[in-house]
């Protein structure tokens, strides 16, 4: 995977529109694209600058795209602020990944619009599943974040070659494995995943402990796997109501907070048949509180990237 810098970005020129005149956001909303038309004006390269600058051989670099970011998950945000907030039974899972940094200025909004999400369950017949996914390649700007993790980067740069990004950025919103979540299609991305046919995932906790949970799953009613590719199950925790007090990088100074936020992830290879029964122990992290754990399980095709099933269950009801 190449790395490398880009001197320029313009919405247009990716296909993002951004009205922020014609948008009725929240007040924080608010305050977030004003801060970043701000910083925007008196440095539109701050982020890869800073990156590359700090940068001992390695040839990884942020690039501007991060900003363009911010533009989508505000978009998207006024779509779905005006949406009705029902929630039926029934519904299809539709699984969404973020690839987030708390070192990133322009990730707390994408942040914001994922708790939203998972908050409102703002489509009608539809269950949004999501975790957010910190990479680590921004700790080097000064701020680790205590959530980050190599795996995450490895799995985003996964994806980069999928959708033939010649680099990675945050943030970075992945819809059931196949599609990326942009602002000029509102929420289309995931009503569309939403009509794709789904396998059956049932999520069982046999067993649960201070330090350890033991899950069932059982897998049913899943599409046929495409020839020449392969499925696995991936199986993660994640935690809500999670926040931290930045001291250092481009977010310093400010408190940010986090909902679904993957702890481990784990990927498993079972045979499959009409049912398929995967059974597995994951252990729990000392400082995770267990009142706000969950248990994400799915199934993705290797090559396509297609998740064909997903399910989420809260590790205590």
């Amino acid at each position: 995977m190449k790395f490398e810098k880009k001197r320029e970005a313009r919405s247009e020129d990716s296909g993002f529109f951004f009205w922020p005149t014609k948008i009725n956001l929240l007040s924080d909303v608010r305050a977030s694209v004003n801060r970043f038309r701000a910083s925007l004006l008196l440095n539109q390269q701050s982020v890869t600058n800073k990156f590359l600058r700090g940068e001992a051989g390695s040839k990884l670099a942020i690039t501007m795209r991060s900003l363009i970011s911010l533009c989508i998950v505000l978009a998207i945000f006024g779509v779905a602020a005006s949406r009705s907030f029902a929630q039926k039974a029934g519904r299809t899972p539709v699984l969404l990944e973020l690839f987030t940094s708390e070192g990133c200025e322009t990730c707390p909004p994408a942040d914001k619009f994922l708790q939203r999400l998972l908050q409102e369950q703002p489509i009608d017949g539809v269950e949004i599943i999501a975790m957010a996914e910190h990479v680590d390649y921004w700790n080097r700007l000064g701020w680790t974040d205590p959530f980050s993790s190599a795996l995450f980067s490895t799995r985003q740069k996964y994806y980069a070659g999928f959708f033939k990004h010649n680099s990675v950025y945050t943030p970075q919103i992945i819809v059931n494995g196949t599609r990326e979540l942009r602002g000029k299609d509102g929420m289309t991305p995931i009503e569309d995943a939403a009509k794709d046919p789904a396998g059956s995932i049932k999520i069982t906790i046999e067993n649960a402990v201070e330090t350890a949970v033991s899950i069932r799953l059982k897998i049913t009613n899943l599409r046929g796997i495409a020839n020449g590719d392969h499925a696995v199950v991936v199986v993660a925790i994640t935690e809500d109501e999670l926040s931290s007090n930045v001291l250092r990088g481009e977010n310093s100074g400010r408190k940010l907070k986090h909902m679904a936020v993957a702890r481990t992830l784990h990927t498993y290879r079972p045979s499959f048949t009409e049912e398929t029964i995967v059974a597995a122990d994951l252990t729990l992290g000392a400082n995770w509180k267990r009142d706000e754990l969950s248990i994400v399980a799915f199934v993705q095709e290797l090559e396509s990237r297609r998740v064909l099933a997903s399910a989420r269950i809260k590790l205590k009801p």
